[in-house]
């Protein structure tokens, strides 16, 4: 989305969130997958902590996301 999307592209290219990813130990962070996911109140459950390792392949594991609730 972040290529598709000039609002969305500013928001994913945030320098802040380069600087957290630097905090938390990437030496050359990358953008590599943005989305939206819509949930509809009172459908499905709470989304705890999780490994998305299963679809981000990467060899060492070295993939973060940053996950952000919105509300209109």
């Amino acid at each position: 989305m972040h290529d598709l999307d000039p609002v969305f592209d500013a928001f994913s290219r945030e320098p802040r969130l380069g600087e957290i990813a630097a905090e938390i130990g990437f030496v050359r962070p990358l953008l590599i997958q943005s989305m939206y996911i819509f949930k509809q109140p009172h459908i499905g459950g709470e989304v705890h902590c999780h490994q998305d390792s299963s679809f981000l392949h990467t060899w060492p594991e070295s993939c973060a996301g940053f996950w952000f609730a919105l509300e209109d």
